[in-house]
């Protein structure tokens, strides 16, 4: 019988751990943006004076990683459908494993009903554990999938709200140099 590959539900983890990483540098980078608009000199009482090349460097970072971190969050969702299709492979397998042996225990015994008995119970923890670790595996992909929508929609919404401070900065530079 084949064994569910030990590292099936560790590559799920991994491939959350790079995508979470991702994330993290255009976290860090929205972070920089953040503090150049915020450590920019101030100029009347709301206007603030920014570094252009500043912020354009860090805007154009957070477009180069972003894509990176979209598609390892597309990964880790497609890892799931193959997690899934191994664990339920290896239940299949648990499960013939245990009707070949309830056959061969039923034609050696010869206290036929013991060995119905042990067979059908075999095949109850059998088909049980094949349950609760396609459950298993099914919630943890659910929830790994949940986290990942999550953070990048976090992540999506809080660079909107930044873009849209500094485009509101911006526009009101603009326009006190006009005036």
């Amino acid at each position: 019988m084949r064994e569910l590959p030990p590292d099936a539900l560790n590559r799920a983890g991994d491939l959350l751990g790079e995508q979470t990483l991702a994330l993290m540098r255009v976290q860090e980078a929205l972070d920089q943006l953040e503090a150049a608009i915020l450590s920019s000199p101030r100029l009347f009482w709301s206007r603030t004076l920014i570094d252009e090349e500043k912020i354009l460097e860090q805007l154009d970072f957070i477009r180069l990683n972003l894509p990176t971190a979209l598609e390892e969050a597309e990964e880790v969702l497609r890892q799931r459908d193959q997690i899934l299709a191994e664990a339920h492979r290896y239940a299949q397998e648990i499960v013939a494993v245990a009707q070949r042996r309830a056959e061969q225990l039923v034609s050696e015994s010869t206290i036929l009903r013991q060995a119905q008995a042990q067979a059908e119970q075999l095949l109850r923890q059998t088909y049980q554990q094949s349950e609760e670790v396609r459950r298993q595996t099914l919630q943890e992909s659910e929830r790994l999938q949940r986290e990942a929508h999550h953070y990048v929609d976090q992540v999506l919404q809080d660079l909107e709200l930044r873009l849209l401070e500094s485009l509101r900065v911006i526009r009101n530079g603009r326009q006190n140099l006009q005036t």
